[in-house]
């Protein structure tokens, strides 16, 4: 109930920041950085973890863990049909491929941090950012 109710908060907090229109897509990417970091901190990416690896042997905390997770995946699909419909097609990708990957990026990063991965051996944190970095330039081509 707990990580229930907390997910549904931090969607709402993307979802606003995603629909806000004075926002280019690479500035969210970067607040999305910046909410990974904030989330850390605040202890909520340790209980999806920790929900996560119970989901594997726990049928009903599997089904709450998806429902969360894909609550993030539809929030980003959407995202991705809007940057298609801007910035064209990335090569083979789908908006829902895009969606995937970035959960996937994501998610993995954060086992990453939990577990302490010096960002030195593999740079997980600026790895996202550096996507950051990719979105201006399509940006920049666009206009």
């Amino acid at each position: 109930a707990l990580f229930e109710h907390l997910n549904a908060q931090l969607l709402e907090r993307q979802h606003r920041m995603l629909e806000d229109p004075a926002l280019t897509l690479s500035e969210q990417w970067d607040m999305a950085c910046d909410y990974l970091e904030e989330d850390v901190a605040s202890g909520y990416v340790r209980v999806l973890q920790e929900l996560w690896a119970a989901g594997w042997s726990d049928p009903e905390i599997a089904r709450v863990v998806r429902e969360g997770i894909m609550g993030w995946s539809h929030i980003l699909q959407a995202v991705a049909e809007r940057a298609f419909e801007r910035l064209g097609p990335l090569g083979p990708f789908t908006p829902q491929d895009i969606a995937a990957l970035i959960v996937c990026a994501f998610v993995g990063a954060e086992a990453h941090i939990l577990l302490g991965i010096d960002e030195r051996d593999l740079p997980a944190r600026g790895s996202l950012r550096r996507v950051g970095h990719a979105i201006r330039l399509l940006e920049c081509r666009e206009n």
